[in-house]
């Protein structure tokens, strides 16, 4: 009969850096992502979501800001960014993420009542953040965007402490799986390979969680006595 004590400790401790380095990466790519879920620069206009076919249309657009100064208005619809175009918001996210205060940025809309395009060039500024968040309330944020953390040190401290047992893989794998399943953020802020790799991440062991979750409820460990009782 297989046990897994039985395999060399040199491997179970090699496989197990590789899970907490796998996991450990995830965790902080996660809570780097949730915490710059805005780009950090913008023209002055706030689009409605999502975008209608082949165009962002503007919800408004702010008072003095480089939007208003190059001639866009409510209502337009960005066509395209810098020739490309946005059927989805990608393009515009990654413009958005991709550029720096002072940079040009060349939009094509279509405007109602006229016929044919528009272009309009802009230059970007640096976004204006504004909070209105009390304290309480930004603590409770802050804890929320930890949310790995908790469940990343419990696991791979009992995988460490017991790596020649099965049920400490177990416990491990399924915290990693509660890890995969926070909410996926904006990760444009991330290059294009760590983007992959949080993704494939996340995908891996939200795959995995529903076999986890029943496996571990099945075997671990034993009847508590309140059971044999």
């Amino acid at each position: 009969m297989f046990r897994w004590s039985r395999l060399p400790r040199s491997l179970l401790t090699a496989a197990a850096v590789l899970l907490a380095a796998g996991a450990t990466l995830f965790s902080g790519l996660w809570m780097y992502a949730v915490r710059h879920e805005q780009a950090p620069v913008e023209i002055g206009y706030e689009p409605k979501s999502p975008p209608v076919g082949h165009c962002q249309p503007i919800l408004s657009v702010y008072p003095d800001s480089p939007a208003q100064r190059a001639g866009l208005r409510p209502d337009d619809c960005i066509l395209s960014v810098n020739g490309l175009g946005v059927a989805t918001t990608d393009v515009l996210n990654q413009a958005w993420w991709d550029a720096h205060p002072g940079d040009p940025v060349e939009l094509t809309v279509e405007r109602p009542g006229l016929t044919g395009t528009l272009v309009i060039h802009a230059f970007f500024r640096a976004r204006l953040f504004t909070s209105e968040e009390g304290l309480a309330r930004s603590s409770l944020s802050q804890v929320l965007r930890s949310y790995p953390v908790s469940f990343l040190l419990v696991g791979m401290t009992v995988l460490f402490l017991r790596r020649d047992d099965a049920n400490a893989w177990l416990l491990a794998l399924m915290f990693c799986a509660f890890i995969a399943a926070a909410p996926q953020p904006v990760s444009y802020a991330l290059s294009p390979p760590l983007r992959a790799y949080l993704l494939a991440f996340r995908a891996t062991f939200q795959g995995l969680i529903g076999a986890l979750f029943y496996i571990f409820f099945g075997v671990f460990p034993a009847s508590s006595p309140l059971e044999r009782r």
